[in-house]
């Protein structure tokens, strides 16, 4: 009920994934807002020239996603970090620097073989990129960005290792995961590294665990390299015309979501982080053939939604309501409501018992 098939490498988030998905954009346009990161939208159809003005064209060749020659010479994106330079070209002033910016988007790459949320064809992202007088600047916001994953991952009831790799310029942020494509190395104290760089740790000389992850969020520290390819140059403060340094930022939704799931679970289904809960009732007559129940059952659904309860609806007729009670467990919905032809009752997630409830004991 999270997402469905459409074909390989491409899902469709259903309603139940979605609304987990908006909580999470929300924090992070929130965390991402309170850090000067400005909010934009760049198109997702992007000309092939930002590309190979970098020369990166040819190295991504074989990921990108072409239209037809009647089109023009176009993409679908694949990534933006050529896009936001033309984007501020002729737009920099030395007073405006640093700058930084966010998106909530999709980037596509034609991955094969393609695994599910893990690497897809799609990927739904946040990124967010910022622009520097120079290279010690861009570490401020490299520290901006590491609070926001930090916070993110509390909220979403997650611990993120950030893995050391020997290039300081990139650092790569992993959920253990079986079935993570990275290896990486974790020693007692909690420190990470990638498996290639030896079996102890660093910084304590402890012997290292090894680990599966995947990525979940990354952050980039380039030269001024891509603005002067787009010619998004400056004047500073001494009259010279410079290049602004660029990092890039990225958190990937998808996968979070997939990641999410994995470490929130237990032997009947998913175990939602109260923060990310979509649903917080699940509601269903006993019978749903019988007409007194489900219109009993009705009136408390209205009742609950005025009062600004988010409750899922059961109100398929031919389900017998131990399956139903079944699924709302499987989808982690905290607090299950059966309505008899005499009573309420509710039954918690994490409780095996029922009790008899009242509408106004709902509430409280």
């Amino acid at each position: 009920g999270l997402i469905d098939y459409t074909r390989s490498g491409f899902y469709t988030i259903l309603p139940l994934a979605t609304m987990v998905m908006n909580k999470l954009k929300n924090k992070i346009r929130d965390l991402a807002l309170r850090e000067d990161f400005q909010e934009i939208e760049l198109p997702k159809i992007q000309p092939t020239k930002f590309l190979k003005s970098s020369g990166r064209f040819c190295s991504f060749q074989k990921e990108i996603y072409r239209l037809s020659e009647e089109f023009g010479d176009l993409c679908l994106c694949p990534t933006n970090e050529e896009a936001i330079n033309y984007l501020i070209r002729d737009k920099l002033f030395n007073r405006q620097l640093p700058l930084a910016f966010f998106q909530f988007s999709e980037v596509f790459k034609n991955n094969t073989p393609a695994r599910g949320l893990i690497s897809s064809s799609e990927f739904h992202v946040f990124e967010s990129y910022s622009f520097h007088h120079n290279a010690e600047k861009v570490n401020e916001k490299v520290s901006s960005f590491e609070k926001i994953v930090e916070e993110l991952a509390d909220f979403a009831n997650l611990e993120l290792h950030y893995v050391q790799t020997e290039n300081k310029d990139y650092g790569n942020y992993l959920e253990k995961v079986s079935t993570g494509q990275h290896k990486f190395l974790l020693c007692q104290r909690g420190h990470a590294s990638l498996y290639e760089s030896g079996e102890r740790c660093g910084k304590c000389g402890e012997r290292n665990l090894k680990e599966r992850g995947l990525g979940i969020a990354m952050y980039k520290i380039f030269d001024d390299s891509f603005a002067r390819n787009a010619k998004a140059s400056f004047v500073d403060s001494r009259g010279e015309t410079k290049f602004p340094y660029l990092a890039t930022y990225g958190i990937g939704l998808s996968r979070l979501i997939y990641s999410i799931v994995d470490s929130n679970r237990d032997d009947e289904g998913i175990v939602w982080p109260a923060t990310l809960v979509p649903f917080e009732y699940f509601l269903s007559p006993q019978f749903g053939r019988d007409l007194e129940q489900s219109s009993k059952t009705t009136q408390i659904y209205t009742f609950l939604k005025s009062h600004g309860k988010n409750v899922l609806f059961d109100d398929r007729i031919n389900e017998r309501i131990g399956s139903k009670i079944k699924t709302s467990r499987f989808l982690g919905i905290p607090k299950t409501i059966v309505v008899t032809k005499t009573k309420i009752m509710l039954q918690k997630r994490n409780e095996k018992t029922q009790s008899e409830i009242n509408l106004e004991s709902i509430l409280k």
